[in-house]
């Protein structure tokens, strides 16, 4: 059980937010069991920084991964943890999901160290995080390094905004026939656009967002049973819930809420 978290969350100021989504940090302090607890994935790459060093990342297949200083991950199978014997503290730039290449092009293994992207920015751009006096000061580094970087939108990756931006409207209450319908383009080259630009595929980021809608809604309202949650976002059924769920955490709905798993439960991030 985690102990203690601290999440602090801003905005992009700087650079627009159809670049990125947000930065965040993350501070966790626990003397007992070193679990992050289950992190649900939102299908959104992330620059993330990590201040201690022996901090291992554990997937859903169980394969145990030493982090990196700086480091992102590239579509963890879940459910997925973080563990670490004292405290683990963590900076993190969240792009637009329609930007997860742009940021990241290479996709090869399951921790990718960003040195192998940035190889003349991640050393000092940890020093200086880690060496700032507040969230703030750490976003200001962080947008001098984005600002620096000659990286634009193409006419692929705005029409990919439009289709997440969709998705994100209808809480991922949405079938890809119906987007191909609505932007007037075959299923293959859909999903071939989509893969190419997020990096997943157009399915599992609509039950990513589906699923953290689900959980969302079900932290506002607890009264509310999971049956008839899954029923008013789409689900045909109870098992057809489940199984969706599944597909995106690993556990059930019902393991996930009654074990209070997420790791970060600050509910911006099932935004």
């Amino acid at each position: 059980m985690v102990s203690k978290i601290i999440t602090s969350v801003r905005p992009p100021i700087k650079v627009s937010n159809d670049f990125i989504r947000s930065y965040y940090f993350s501070e966790f302090d626990q003397k007992k069991d070193g679990n992050s607890g289950i992190v649900i994935d939102d299908a959104c790459y992330e620059l993330m920084f990590v201040k201690e060093k022996n901090v291992r990342f554990v997937n859903g297949n169980n394969e145990i991964f030493l982090l990196p200083s700086s480091y992102t991950l590239i579509n963890p199978k879940g459910p997925f943890r973080f563990e670490f014997s004292d405290t683990f503290s963590v900076f993190c730039i969240k792009m637009q999901p329609w930007m997860n290449a742009s940021y990241v092009p290479i996709q090869k293994g399951k921790v990718l160290n960003l040195n192998k992207i940035y190889p003349n920015y991640m050393d000092r751009l940890h020093q200086d995080f880690f060496n700032a006096e507040s969230l703030d000061e750490m976003v200001e580094y962080a947008e001098a390094f984005l600002l620096a970087l000659p990286i634009v939108q193409n006419k692929e990756t705005k029409l990919i905004k439009a289709i997440c931006n969709l998705i994100y409207e209808k809480s991922g209450n949405i079938t890809v026939s119906e987007i191909a319908e609505t932007f007037n383009i075959y299923r293959q080259k859909l999903n071939q656009l989509f893969k190419k630009e997020v990096k997943y595929t157009l399915k599992t980021f609509i039950n990513c967002v589906r699923t953290r809608a689900c959980l969302s809604f079900k932290l506002k309202n607890p009264e509310i049973s999971l049956t008839e949650i899954g029923l008013q976002f789409g689900y045909y059924d109870q098992a057809h819930f489940i199984r969706s769920f599944k597909n995106a955490c690993g556990i059930s709905p019902s393991e996930y809420v009654n074990n209070l798993g997420y790791s970060f439960t600050s509910s911006s991030f099932l935004k």
